[in-house]
C-alpha cells in the first residue's frame, strides 16, 4: 500500500485431535481472523474477515520416521476494498474483495539418531480471486532441514526452501507475459541452553527472489542478509 495505516489483528483457531491408533492420529480445527485498520479519511477501508477449515494427519512410519499430510481452505473478504478487473482496472462499480485459498502440504521427518533430525516437504497453495482473477496465483514450495543436537547444551537448526510463484493475469514487464519469480531461501539457528526453558540464540537467514517484474516492493527482485540474536523461554 501507498498510504499510512495501523491495524490490529485477531485471531482463533478451536481444534480437535482423534488418535485413531498408535500410530496415526488426525487433527481437525477452523480457524478465524479479523483484521482490523484505522480508517484513512477519504480513501477505503482495509478491514478484512478471514475464515476457513484445517485438517492434519499424522501417520509414525516407525520409531524413528513420521509422516504428515495437511490440508487447509481459507476464504478472505474485505469490507470495501475493491476487486480489480482481470487487467487490474479499478473501478467504482466493482465489488469488494473475496479470495479463497486452497493449500496442500505433505512433510516427511526421520531421526537416524537420538542428536541428529532431518525433515523436507512440500506445499502447493492457491489463491483464487473470486472477482475476474487478478490476483489468483498458483504457487509451490519445497523444504528441507535438520537439527543437530551433538554437542549439548548446544543445538543447531538449519533449513532451506526453494519457491515458485506463478500469476494467472498480473504482468511482468512485458505486456505478453504473466507475473512469475522464484525465491530461494535459507536460515541457521544455534542455541544453548542455560537451564530448563531458558536459552540464548543466534539466528542468520538469506533470501533471494528473481521475478520478471521491476516495480512494486511486493513483485520485484531482492536479496537480504538478516541476523538475530536473544534468548527464549517455554515452559
Amino acid at each position: 500500500f501507498t498510504r499510512d495505516f495501523e491495524n490490529f489483528t485477531y485471531k482463533a483457531k478451536p481444534s480437535i485431535r482423534f488418535r485413531l491408533s498408535k500410530r496415526q492420529a488426525l487433527s481437525l480445527a477452523y480457524s478465524g481472523a479479523w483484521s482490523d485498520y484505522e480508517e484513512t479519511s477519504g480513501q477505503e477501508s482495509l478491514d478484512w474477515w478471514a475464515h476457513g477449515p484445517a485438517a492434519q494427519y499424522r501417520f509414525k512410519l516407525s520409531d524413528a520416521a513420521s509422516l504428515r499430510l495437511v490440508w487447509g481452505f481459507t476464504i478472505r473478504n474485505y469490507d470495501e476494498n475493491l476487486a480489480s478487473l482481470q487487467d487490474g482496472t479499478n473501478l467504482a462499480t466493482n465489488p469488494s474483495e473475496e479470495h479463497h485459498y486452497q493449500r496442500v502440504e505433505v512433510k516427511g521427518t526421520w531421526r537416524p539418531r537420538s542428536w541428529l533430525e532431518l525433515d523436507g516437504g512440500y506445499r502447493f497453495k492457491m489463491k483464487d480471486d473470486r472477482f475476474e482473477g487478478f490476483e489468483s496465483y498458483e504457487e509451490a514450495k519445497w523444504t528441507t532441514g535438520l537439527t543437530l543436537s551433538r554437542f549439548p547444551p548446544w543445538t543447531l537448526h538449519a533449513e532451506a526452501a526453494f519457491t515458485q510463484r506463478d500469476y494467472d493475469n498480473r504482468l511482468g514487464d512485458l505486456a505478453t507475459e504473466t507475473l512469475e519469480y522464484d525465491k530461494l531461501e535459507g536460515s541457521i539457528t544455534a542455541s544453548y541452553k542455560v537451564k530448563h526453558g531458558f536459552s540464548f540464540y543466534a539466528h542468520y537467514s538469506y533470501a533471494n527472489r528473481d521475478s520478471n517484474r521491476s516495480t512494486g516492493s511486493s513483485y520485484r527482485d531482492y536479496s537480504f542478509h538478516r541476523f538475530l540474536t536473544g534468548f527464549s523461554f517455554a515452559r
